[in-house]
């Protein structure tokens, strides 16, 4: 199973958003432990501030793999476009935007997380991410994580599943952001559970851990008609 992370913060200097990198560079370091998956350093492409031929080119990276997961930390939106459905508009530092189906490298798994529309504030990143850190599992077995995190990307349906961290018409929480909430569930749940821990669990565990700070903000879920869920977390 090859696989490929695109990990992607957008923060203007002209309004900062503070956090954003911070959650990316979470990201991959939770991809590359072993709860999240064992993934190598040249399956993930780590892009903060980046225009948008260097993001698509970087999506672009992904099209030949088994696997991709997409993940976008920084501001949005969700529209109602030229599509029957509403779609998430991204904002790059620059001032460009991306629309989702631009995300979308079509391989035959893709996981797209939009941590967006979220607010500037003043709080300490350094500090939020020190206090809401969950201690990493012990160390296990590196091969086997990795096997195991393939074996239940195998086992889940193909196709496309997407998870925004709020509902249309909505705004995010000033923190903890969504990937925080999100990576700090993983973490806990590997260090008490055994197997697989899906991104459809993931994602219903941030929420409940976001209605507890901000009953407003609704993570949403898309995974379409599937029994099986691509993996978020593994341990042994």
């Amino acid at each position: 199973m090859t696989r490929k992370a695109i990990l992607l913060s957008a923060s203007p200097s002209s309004a900062p958003i503070p956090g954003v990198h911070t959650d990316i560079a979470s990201w991959q370091l939770f991809l590359s432990s072993n709860p999240g998956g064992a993934w190598s350093r040249q399956e993930i492409v780590h892009l903060n501030n980046c225009d948008r031929e260097a993001a698509l080119a970087a999506v672009r990276s992904a099209k030949d793999v088994d696997y991709s997961l997409i993940v976008f930390a920084g501001n949005g939106e969700i529209l109602k476009g030229d599509l029957p459905w509403p779609e998430a508009q991204v904002l790059l530092s620059n001032g460009d935007s991306l629309p989702e189906r631009e995300l979308n490298p079509r391989t035959p798994r893709c996981t797209i997380i939009f941590d967006c529309c979220r607010r500037t504030s003043d709080y300490d990143e350094s500090a939020a991410l020190t206090k809401d850190a969950a201690p990493l599992p012990a160390e296990q077995d590196t091969v086997k994580l990795r096997a195991l995190f393939d074996q239940s990307l195998t086992t889940a349906e193909s196709g496309l599943v997407k998870i925004y961290a709020i509902e249309a018409a909505t705004a995010a929480a000033h923190e903890p952001s969504f990937s925080r909430q999100l990576l700090y569930q993983a973490n806990a749940w590997a260090k008490q559970h055994h197997g697989a821990l899906s991104l459809q669990q993931g994602v219903s565990l941030a929420a409940e851990a976001t209605r507890k700070t901000n009953p407003l903000q609704k993570p949403e879920y898309q995974g379409g008609r599937r029994l099986h869920h691509f993996p978020l977390a593994v341990s042994l």
